[in-house]
């Protein structure tokens, strides 16, 4: 289903507001969570709930075009279980750990956004949970805001040290962010730096999010990315072939 850039979050029935002030609300097969402002945290197709609705998620999966045959995964930030879903659905056998602080984000998951049983949802800071983690995981997704702004570990190196060293040998980590300025873009990058040779990026033209590939290995170039995207829409429908074009590729670093 395709997302509806015309949908604001107070639209459709109210199923559930939380003090915290959380609400999930649900309208014409879409039913979504959001924490106030104009953005809509979370999304959930009720007709087809492994396919990601929301624009950046989608293109978060970008990641499979770069680590084709991931075993396991660690998704920070839970949301609505979006990555949760469509992994459980596409690759199973993965194994997927979810790492949450918010304990209402995961009462409502588990009341409105189901997730299989198989999924481990870990309350945990981020920062702290990698800091103390012994794990390594093929792919990390990377999806943490404090309401509507990043937290303050998106630009600490601390922070991407211990991520690079909890992903294995051809792991991939993929970042969402928004920032507010391109000082605060590249502080991240900077930080990012220091552990990561190795970076993509990936704009999407309508929205503010910028999306970071951060790899331990080379990437693969323009075509190889191009067969891929299209072995992926065969396997799951969904379609990244605008990722070949799109992605840039960063300099590496002089060390």
């Amino acid at each position: 289903m395709k997302y509806p850039t015309d949908l604001k979050p107070g639209d459709g029935e109210l199923l559930c507001r939380l003090a915290s002030g959380i609400e999930v609300r649900e309208q014409d097969g879409l039913r979504w969570m959001h924490f106030g402002g104009i953005a809509i945290q979370a999304m959930l197709a009720l007709e087809e709930h492994r396919h990601p609705v929301i624009p950046y998620q989608l293109n978060m999966l970008s990641v499979l075009l770069l680590h084709t045959s991931p075993g396991s995964l660690l998704s920070l930030g839970l949301g609505g279980g979006s990555f949760e879903r469509f992994f459980s659905g596409f690759k199973p056998g993965m194994s997927l750990t979810t790492v949450e602080s918010n304990p209402d984000v995961i009462q409502l998951q588990r009341d409105y956004f189901p997730v299989p049983e198989s999924v481990a949802v870990i309350q945990s800071d981020a920062a702290s949970y990698l800091s103390h983690s012994t794990e390594a995981y093929d792919i990390i997704l990377c999806d943490i805001f404090e309401l509507s702004h990043m937290p303050s570990c998106l630009d600490r190196g601390d922070f991407y040290a211990n991520t690079f060293r909890s992903l294995t040998a051809q792991g991939v980590l993929a970042i969402n962010l928004l920032p507010q300025s391109e000082e605060e873009l590249l502080n991240i990058l900077l930080a990012i730096r220091a552990s990561f040779d190795h970076l993509m990026l990936l704009q999407l033209p309508d929205f503010k999010n910028v999306l970071l590939f951060c790899l331990k290995q080379e990437p693969p170039g323009t075509t190889q990315l191009q067969q891929r995207a299209e072995a992926l829409l065969a396997d799951t429908g969904i379609d990244l072939s605008h990722v070949a074009k799109d992605i840039s590729k960063l300099p590496k670093p002089q060390r």
